[in-house]
C-alpha cells in the first residue's frame, strides 16, 4: 500500500523545493545540496534565467550565439556532470528576457529528443550533489540580470 501513496505524491507533483537566486551577478549561482529520500530522489529542476548577450562586435551581422548556460551537478566523491548549453542567449534580442527550463525526470519518454536529454541529467541526479548554473561565453559580454534554480525532490523513496 505505501507504494500506491507514494506514486499518487509523485503524480501529484508534491515534492519538497529548495531555492537559490540571485540578481545583477554575473558568477555562478549554486543550490544546496540535494536532500530526499532514495537514490535519485530528484523530480524535477527548473532554472529561471533573465539575461541578454551584451556583446557589441558585429552585432550587426551575428546571428550566433557567444554567450550561453551551462548546468553542473556534482556530489562528493563524483564526476561532474555538465548539461552543456542549457540556454543560449539570443544576439540579435537588445532587451533582455526572461526564460524558464524545466528540466523533468518523468519526460524520459518524451518524444523530444532534448526533454529525453534534460530527464535523463535529472534522473542521475543523487542525495548530496549540488546544482550549479554558470554562465559562459566564447567571447563577448552576457548581463544577468536574474538566475534561480529551483530543485525539487521526493518525500518518499522511489
Amino acid at each position: 500500500m505505501p507504494h500506491i501513496v507514494a506514486s499518487i505524491l509523485d503524480h501529484a507533483e508534491y515534492w519538497a523545493r529548495t531555492s537559490t537566486s540571485y540578481r545583477d551577478q554575473e558568477c555562478d549561482l549554486s543550490s544546496d545540496a540535494v536532500t530526499g529520500a532514495g537514490v535519485s530522489p530528484v523530480r524535477k529542476v527548473a532554472f529561471a534565467i533573465w539575461s541578454r548577450d551584451d556583446t557589441q562586435s558585429f552585432a550587426a551581422i551575428r546571428t550566433y550565439p557567444l554567450t550561453w548556460f551551462d548546468a553542473v551537478a556534482q556530489g562528493p566523491g563524483r564526476e561532474a556532470r555538465t548539461f552543456e548549453k542549457l540556454l543560449m542567449n539570443n544576439p540579435m534580442q537588445r532587451s533582455a528576457g526572461l526564460v524558464v527550463i524545466d528540466m523533468r525526470r518523468s519526460d524520459e519518454a518524451s518524444p523530444d529528443p532534448e526533454a529525453r536529454r534534460r530527464a535523463e541529467w535529472v534522473s542521475k541526479l543523487q542525495s548530496g550533489d549540488v546544482i550549479s548554473l554558470l554562465p559562459r561565453r566564447f567571447s563577448g559580454e552576457m548581463h544577468v540580470i536574474y538566475a534561480k534554480i529551483d530543485v525539487y525532490t521526493a518525500y518518499h523513496r522511489g
